[in-house]
């Protein structure tokens, strides 16, 4: 069973599964799905995800997306809804696509020590698959263990918030840190170079610890890059370290590293993998 992504006077329908049309990038929007649950006492948006494309799945449909575990874990997941965070703002929450299975990939898949926490990341199966538009994207995958290389400049981390029931969204553009620049930066954090990635504003003035947090979803923030006019979602927010060092310092993001997990994804959405 299928979604449209948008009514008949919205449509955009592409003719096959395409994944990270650059051009799309500027509204992250058509990448982006929102969860949310609704009560007598109003709606309340969990978190964001992005959309990936599907194993299995025909040419025009997407139903997977990314998203973090610290979103769904604890949620009671038969109350949750999805849909794509355009139709979303258009014409405000609707519509009854829920979570069919949720995957979180456990740190024995990486190199994580005993006590570094799992991996901030869940894959999920929709009930309903969405049909592809240009209100309604995959984004592209990295390989398996695609690192990113510390001369990637063209990186951009995406964080969301709602005000007065609109959801907006910061781009920031990023600097990729070697794990030796982030283990310096950090200092007695542990960090795994295998599951994590490590970045920094561009800018010299932060964005990143500013009062746009009182309003901020919490979970779901995807670091996205771009090669071959590609858009690839090559991370999501582990956690934020905004304590100050000195004059010259910038908050720093550890992104779990979704290339990490892509074996890991495939065998679930070939039902190799059991889910929680």
């Amino acid at each position: 069973m299928s979604q449209h992504c948008s009514n008949h006077r919205l449509s955009t329908y592409v003719e096959s599964l395409f994944c990270g049309p650059a051009n799309h990038i500027e509204d992250i929007g058509s990448y982006t799905v929102i969860f949310f649950g609704e009560t007598s006492e109003g709606v309340f948006i969990d978190c964001t995800g992005m959309l990936i494309p599907s194993l299995n799945s025909n040419e025009t449909h997407t139903d997977t997306v990314i998203t973090t575990r610290y979103c769904l874990q604890s949620e009671n997941h038969n109350n949750i809804k999805v849909l794509p965070m355009i139709l979303f703002q258009l014409m405000g929450p609707h519509g009854n696509n829920k979570i069919l299975r949720i995957y979180l990939p456990n740190k024995n898949v990486t190199r994580r020590s005993k006590t570094q926490p799992q991996p901030n990341i869940a894959i999920v199966k929709l009930r309903n698959s969405f049909r592809i538009s240009s209100y309604c994207l995959p984004l592209c995958l990295p390989e398996q263990n695609e690192m990113l290389s510390p001369s990637i400049s063209n990186c951009i981390f995406y964080r969301f918030a709602e005000f007065d029931h609109v959801i907006s969204f910061l781009p920031l553009k990023m600097n990729i840190l070697s794990h030796q620049q982030c283990k310096s930066t950090i200092r007695n954090v542990k960090i795994d170079s295998s599951s994590q990635i490590c970045g920094e504003e561009q800018n010299d003035g932060t964005q990143l610890d500013t009062d746009y947090h009182k309003d901020m979803i919490l979970e779901g923030f995807p670091l996205i890059c771009f090669k071959n006019e590609r858009a690839y979602l090559y991370g999501v927010q582990d956690w934020l370290q905004t304590t100050k060092a000195g004059e010259n310092y910038k908050p720093v993001v550890l992104f779990t590293a979704v290339s990490a997990f892509i074996n890991s994804i495939n065998l679930f959405l070939n039902d190799s993998i059991a889910d929680i």
